[in-house]
């Protein structure tokens, strides 16, 4: 960290102290950095250390008062205990490495929510067995899976909707409603009608929630603060980036746990899929590449300014066309094979490759 960083001159003071990206003043941690008397950054008190420069700060006064929940509703004893911790677990390396973390760091994990839009990749659901094993083992609690329903309650996967609506997933017309509704819409949902999170509610606190934003993605983490600021049901935290953890270190925690590479988690039709990705589809599973490629017929009719899940190209289109390719490469023979009798070189047998009458 840079010396001319705010933490390097918190350091200075009496009684206070840096750790694990924490501050403590009289052995107490620091819940809020007030700056001009305004939260600019929440519960997160991480961010000021990282960025807020000494020069920014003219003084600095450490004092004690009660929590935002405890003013509201006028208890002036104690700051309430947090008793529900939610994951959001999306199936990748980011909040795989977040959980074994947190059993590491010794956070209680009372829920782990995965949002099945019934259209995962295979290696997904593989590795959720498969890390539903290490759970178990460490004590933690079973991922719960959960899924978008109708309004008569039936089960509706991101690709049926799809086909229904004879359009292809919002994020190929440059929209994020798939991600919304099956994603966090069903998580929300399950939290809302889940028992031990309505009785946090209920005791006008906010449940904890805590989403796998590596030590990369700062911009990520600092447009989603007004929004995790005035959110009223949950209190966001962000580990991975408060412990300063990289995408290489969170590969890295994995392999150390015991744990196979998560791979990439996305439905197998997304529009956001890497040109070898969707390669590794229809070479591993071309049966799942037969019904993206159903799904770009399908909504062929209705679009107009996009021609498939590439947006301005088709997978169909790419397809066909690696194809041509490598039946134009794998037609090509070698001189070897053509004068297999030849000792190489020119047609003229001469090794320098050229021919000077």
């Amino acid at each position: 960290m840079a010396d001319d960083r705010f933490a390097e001159l918190l350091k200075q003071l009496p009684g206070v102290e840096i750790k694990d990206n924490k501050i403590y003043a009289e052995g107490q941690e620091v819940k809020r950095v007030l700056i001009d008397g305004k939260n600019l950054f929440g519960s997160k008190t991480s961010y000021a250390l990282t960025d807020l420069e000494a020069s920014d700060v003219r003084s600095v006064r450490v004092y004690e008062d009660f929590s935002p929940e405890a003013k509201r509703l006028g208890d002036n004893t104690a700051e309430k205990e947090k008793v529900m911790n939610v994951v959001s677990f999306g199936g990748g390396t980011n909040s795989t490495a977040m959980i074994i973390g947190m059993y590491l760091h010794k956070i209680p994990i009372d829920l782990i929510l995965f949002a099945d839009t019934g259209g995962e990749q295979p290696h997904t659901y593989e590795f959720i067995e498969t890390f539903n094993g290490w759970l178990e083992k460490h004590g933690l609690p079973q991922i719960t899976s959960v899924q978008y329903h109708d309004k008569d309650g039936n089960r509706l996967t991101l690709e049926q909707e799809c086909i229904n609506s004879g359009t292809l997933p919002s994020i190929a017309y440059g929209f994020k409603r798939c991600s919304l509704k099956h994603k966090i819409g069903t998580q929300e949902k399950f939290c809302n009608n889940y028992q031990p999170c309505k009785e946090v509610w209920a005791s006008g606190q906010r449940v904890q929630k805590y989403i796998g934003y590596d030590a990369g993605e700062t911009r990520r983490i600092q447009h989603a603060a007004p929004i995790d600021e005035a959110d009223k049901k949950y209190e966001k935290h962000y580990p991975l980036y408060e412990w300063g953890w990289t995408r290489e270190e969170c590969v890295r925690v994995i392999e150390r746990a015991g744990l196979p590479k998560p791979g990439k988690s996305s439905c197998f039709f997304c529009p956001s899929m890497k040109k070898k990705e969707i390669q590794a589809l229809w070479e591993n599973y071309p049966d799942l590449f037969q019904r993206a490629i159903a799904l770009e017929h399908g909504s062929a009719a209705r679009n107009v300014n996009v021609k498939g899940l590439g947006r301005d190209w088709s997978w169909e289109s790419y397809y066909n066309e690696f194809m041509e390719n490598k039946a134009f490469e794998d037609a090509q023979i070698t001189f070897d094979e053509l004068f297999p009798d030849s000792s190489g070189g020119c047609l003229c047998g001469a090794p320098c490759g050229c021919y000077d009458g």
